[in-house]
């Protein structure tokens, strides 16, 4: 589990967001909090921007912040394994779904490529101490595929460090979901089979998934497209995280779990843990727990 983390900051309005949710991270996993701003642009006065950073965030002179330059997903991506980082927080520049989600393309690029799992904020996040008190969760998003199992291993693991519940859902397709993935392959329970043995099909997959999460957890099941039912157990269930494999069972470009999740990183209202394929190797087996 994290030891440092690592925070990309911006000078826009939403940055306060996503500062805060990686401070409440670093300190609930007692993990090093490291910020970072990445300019693609030279910058005149770099100890400038970090003082008015700073200010604006009002972050004290103990807060690890610095500046690079650089392409931004790239310069991250390399302070990632510089510092061999084990969380990445990052913003989300939501401009509204067009099909998938379309969100900021440095949150693009990470979510698909980063080494390690990443943390996107999206803009309409509450504060921690705005929520109510109960009995907050992690929802988990599975699939049946072994990228969502990795998933589900992250899940049961940062749960456990959180002292959150863990709750594994599963979207079972019916004909808004199909009509949606036109031609896709996938061991979810096809809409065509009868209902009892899908049923037991889907219930078999979360309790595979709960299983390979190493914690108790709530396992449910509900029809309709996977960011709309994440979303809506994540409501009823308090949930202060989303936890989904980068991609899932599919031979489309964009993978259902995959387009799962960059639509939820655009517009949830909790942050979005993603986990890249190229961040699967610590969560790929049994050994990971």
């Amino acid at each position: 589990m994290p030891e440092t983390i690592l925070c990309g900051v911006d000078e826009s309005d939403a940055a306060a967001g996503v500062v805060g949710a990686a401070c409440w991270l670093a300190d609930q996993l007692e993990a090093r909090l490291v910020l970072i701003h990445v300019s693609d642009e030279p910058m005149r006065d770099a100890d400038g921007v970090v003082a008015s950073i700073r200010d604006r965030l009002a972050l004290g002179s103990g807060v690890d912040l610095h500046s690079t330059e650089g392409a931004p997903a790239q310069r991250l991506i390399d302070e990632v394994k510089h510092l061999d980082a084990d969380l990445l927080v990052v913003g989300s520049r939501g401009r509204g779904p067009i099909g998938s989600a379309v969100f900021g393309s440095v949150s693009r690029t990470l979510v698909t490529g980063a080494p390690c799992p990443v943390v996107v904020v999206p803009p309409r996040v509450k504060p921690v101490e705005e929520l109510s008190p109960g009995d907050p969760s992690i929802i988990c998003g599975v699939d049946g595929s072994l990228h969502a199992i990795a998933a589900a291993r992250l899940a049961g693991l940062l749960a456990e460090r959180l002292g959150l519940s863990l709750v594994i859902v599963h979207a079972l397709p019916d004909v808004k979901s199909v009509v949606s993935y036109p031609g896709a392959r996938s061991t979810a329970p096809p809409l065509s089979g009868q209902p009892d043995a899908r049923d037991r099909l889907a219930e078999e997959l979360v309790r595979t998934a709960a299983d390979a999460a190493g914690k108790e957890a709530t396992t449910i099941v509900e029809p309709g497209l996977p960011w709309d039912v994440l979303e809506a157990v994540a409501d009823r269930q308090d949930g202060r995280l989303l936890v989904i494999a980068a991609r899932g069972q599919s031979d489309l470009r964009a993978a259902v779990l995959g387009s799962a999740a960059h639509q939820l990183a655009s517009s949830s209202n909790r942050p979005v843990v993603v986990l890249p394929e190229e961040a699967e190797g610590p969560f790929g087996d049994a050994e990971a727990n």
